[in-house]
């Protein structure tokens, strides 16, 4: 009885499952090289101008 008495004052939890439903995105080596930027091009700084190295 003193359980539901101390229950009144406090609201419920609310379970979050919003994460557990989505779909799992897969993604292909080619997307996730991209996404890391591995075969971007680099510039460097010469002389004042900024040139593709």
């Amino acid at each position: 009885m003193k359980n539901a008495q101390e229950r009144q004052g406090k609201p419920e939890r609310i379970q979050h499952t919003h994460t557990a439903n989505k779909p799992i995105e897969r993604l292909s080596d080619k997307d996730l090289a991209e996404l890391m930027g591995t075969n971007r091009d680099t510039y460097i700084r010469r002389r004042g101008a900024v040139r593709k190295r």
